[in-house]
C-alpha cells in the first residue's frame, strides 16, 4: 500500500527475529523529513532497536548506513535503498528519502522472504 505503517513494521520485526510491536520508537523527529512513508514512528529520540538490528544487517553486507544508532537517517536510508535495488527485484533510485516506493519495494521485499503469496522478481 506504499506505506510502511505498523503491519509492515511488524513484517520487518519478524524476519529481523524481534519482538513484533509494529513500533518504532525512539526516533528524532527534526529527521523525519527522509522517511514520509514511515508511518509507525515514535518520537522519544533515544533510538530504535529494530532499526539498529537492520543498521548492522545492511553494514554486515556492505551497505555502510553509518552507525547503529538505531536512527533512520540519511545514511541509513540510502544504504536501505542501495541494498533493495541489488536485490535485482526492484527497480528503486539511491537517495536517502524512504517514500512511497521504498515502502512498495520493502513491502514486497518482506512478502517475498516471509512467503506471503508474492515471488520475485518484481519490478
Amino acid at each position: 500500500d506504499e506505506i510502511f505503517g505498523p503491519a509492515s513494521t511488524r513484517a520487518m520485526q519478524k524476519w529481523l527475529g524481534l519482538d513484533q510491536t509494529g513500533r518504532i520508537p525512539g526516533q528524532d523527529k527534526a529527521l523525519a523529513k527522509y522517511f514520509p512513508a514511515i508511518t509507525s514512528c515514535t518520537w522519544e529520540d533515544d533510538g530504535s532497536v529494530t532499526i539498529k538490528y537492520f543498521q548492522r544487517y545492511l553494514m554486515q553486507r556492505g551497505f555502510g548506513p553509518g552507525p547503529a544508532d538505531g536512527y533512520i537517517g540519511p545514511n541509513t536510508l540510502k544504504a536501505w535503498r542501495r541494498w533493495l535495488k541489488v536485490q535485482q527485484w526492484f527497480d528503486i533510485d539511491v537517495t536517502s528519502v524512504f517514500d512511497e516506493k521504498a515502502a512498495w519495494c520493502m513491502q514486497r521485499f518482506l512478502n517475498i522472504v516471509l512467503g506471503r503469496g508474492e515471488t520475485a522478481p518484481i519490478k
